[in-house]
């Protein structure tokens, strides 16, 4: 496993344009017009469908994965390389410690969410309806989405995929 992971960072060593490129898959599922401010409005609408890992999970953890790609990190937990990152100063503490929790957040509404659709007898999926989720939990998802947007832009200028 070790003589692995040292020829891939070998070989990934000095490569910004297969960096950028991989990183660029977390633009791949964001929602236009921003899901956080819809969020927002949606309150009275019910059966609003959103998909939690496209919109939550994987920008967080895709994300982190690349940093750690390009910093030899070789944690393999998402808070493990942020810790890292931090401790490397590659990323803010603040930000760090944010997508911990918004992490964190995202997977507890989605094992939530599988208990309910199991108990339903609903196949299980990555799709949680807005109608489900309490005024707290809306909240915490709008909190967490804007991390992510944050995240986001930490990443669009860190691989400049803006040029």
């Amino acid at each position: 496993m070790r003589q692995a992971r040292e020829y891939v960072h070998g070989i990934l060593t000095g490569s910004d344009a297969f960096f950028a490129r991989f990183v660029g898959a977390i633009e791949q599922f964001s929602e236009p017009g921003g899901w956080w401010v819809r969020l927002a409005m949606l309150r009275g609408r019910d059966e609003q469908a959103f998909d939690l890992k496209k919109l939550g999970t994987f920008p967080i953890v895709h994300g982190v994965r690349a940093l750690a790609l390009e910093h030899r990190l070789d944690d393999v937990s998402t808070a493990g390389r942020l810790r890292a990152l931090v401790a490397r100063n590659h990323i803010p503490q603040d930000l760090a410690r944010d997508l911990i929790e918004a992490l964190h957040f995202l997977m507890d509404l989605k094992l939530r969410n599988n208990l309910r659709q199991k108990q339903l007898a609903q196949p299980l999926d990555n799709l949680s309806d807005l109608s489900t989720l309490g005024r707290l939990d809306r909240v915490l998802l709008k909190d967490s989405l804007a991390i992510i947007k944050r995240f986001r832009q930490h990443l669009r200028l860190h691989y400049k995929l803006d040029t």
